[in-house]
């Protein structure tokens, strides 16, 4: 009889036992064919590039659900000093080149 995937979590306890593995060899792990654990990987890599979840509970019965808010960043990286130095030279470029004289319009 084939295993059957039972729950997502059963992806994260396969790595966890024997990492890395080839797709199809994880597949085989946890049930499923390569599509559909393509389609679950996929899921999960959605699910972490999301804002964390937060659950607070108010009281016995009620529960509220919200997303983390996520902190701007002010770090200067060097990818950003760099384009930075590329726009100015832009700007210097396009204050070099010759302007266009505006033609005034008389109704």
């Amino acid at each position: 009889m084939k295993k059957k995937l039972k729950s997502p979590k059963e992806i994260f306890e396969a790595l966890y036992e024997e990492s890395p593995l080839l797709k199809t060899e994880l597949a085989k792990k946890v049930g499923l064919n390569t599509d559909s654990l393509s389609q679950w990987i996929d899921i999960i890599e959605f699910i972490q590039r999301q804002p964390k979840l937060l659950k607070k509970k108010i009281g016995k019965r009620i529960e509220v659900v919200d997303l983390e808010k996520e902190e701007v960043k002010e770090e200067i990286t060097p990818e950003i000093v760099e384009a930075m130095v590329e726009f100015e030279k832009h700007l210097e470029k396009i204050k070099e080149m010759p302007q266009k004289k505006e033609e005034k319009v008389v109704a």
